[in-house]
């Protein structure tokens, strides 16, 4: 095929000015940003390791309001730029481990195991902009009953095969920015059919009954490389948090966190040379 193309006079060598890239990264479809959703999972008795990671995570991300709000109910959230915490790093040893395959499924699974120390759950996620998608915190409980405030009043109430999970929407900015709206959630019970409307469409879901914690609902910008931290306050033992960020295992409980990255987006610009982004700023 080669010799056929230099004989009819058809291929040229491939040139490159400085700072292009000869290959441009994948395009996606301007409604759809991609994440990373990491689980973090450690010993409970752990404190200094969560007390290291707390202390590199931007908390006042959200507004006060909202993060007393979440405090009372056991959780703690906010955003850490450009890498993953120091101390989640060095509990890993990601420096000296391989990274997870990657592959087209854009919701591949991969979980890296340390022999008895930390583990890591990632998963790759891409998001349509400003429809319903769900990260799943905790497993399936047999029964859970935990303890929240709403409207200033202590509650309680139990759920049989409860399963904390949030409901994620992700807006994207022109700027490459991403606002993510993150409601916590409590599935409960069989799954049953159901009506839901997205855009003024009716469709016919099969999804368990769930209870939506709308004043949690917490709200941020992500710029692409940033990690929205979710976690649950260790001082709040049978809180709502408590139970969406604790591991069963083995007849013991592990805490866990959970680490969202914007990984891309259509506008970021990230996969541009810095000559092509100039030319697109001039355009």
């Amino acid at each position: 095929m080669l010799t056929l193309l230099l004989a009819a006079g058809c291929w040229q060598p491939l040139t490159k000015r400085p700072g292009q890239a000869f290959l441009k990264g994948p395009r996606l479809p301007p409604d759809s940003v991609v994440v990373e959703v990491l689980a973090f999972h450690f010993r409970r008795d752990d404190s200094a390791l969560y007390a290291a990671v707390w202390q590199e995570v931007n908390e006042q991300a959200l507004a006060g309001a909202v993060r007393r709000c979440l405090a009372e109910n056991g959780f703690r959230s906010g955003i850490v730029t450009g890498h993953l915490p120091r101390a989640v790093e060095q509990a890993l040893e990601l420096g000296s481990q391989p990274s997870p395959d990657q592959g087209p499924d854009a919701s591949q699974m991969n979980v890296i195991k340390f022999d008895g120390r930390p583990t890591v759950r990632v998963q790759q996620m891409r998001l349509p902009a400003r429809r319903r998608w769900e990260i799943a915190a905790s497993d399936v409980y047999a029964s859970v009953a935990p303890l929240y405030r709403e409207d200033g009043q202590l509650q309680g109430e139990t759920f049989e095969l409860g399963q904390g999970m949030f409901a994620v929407k992700a807006m994207p900015e022109n700027d490459g920015r991403v606002r993510l709206e993150l409601v916590p959630e409590l599935h409960y019970g069989e799954a049953q059919r159901r009506y839901t409307t997205t855009e003024g469409v009716l469709n016919l879901e099969l999804g368990r009954p769930r209870k939506s914690f709308t004043k949690l609902t917490q709200e941020v910008v992500l710029s692409p490389g940033d990690f929205y931290v979710l976690g649950s306050a260790q001082d709040r033992p049978g809180s709502l948090g408590d139970y969406f960020f604790t591991v069963e295992s083995g007849g013991n409980r592990h805490a866990k966190l959970i680490f969202i990255r914007l990984a891309h987006t259509q506008n970021d610009g990230l996969f541009l040379p810095a000559v092509d982004r100039a030319a697109e700023g001039a355009e």
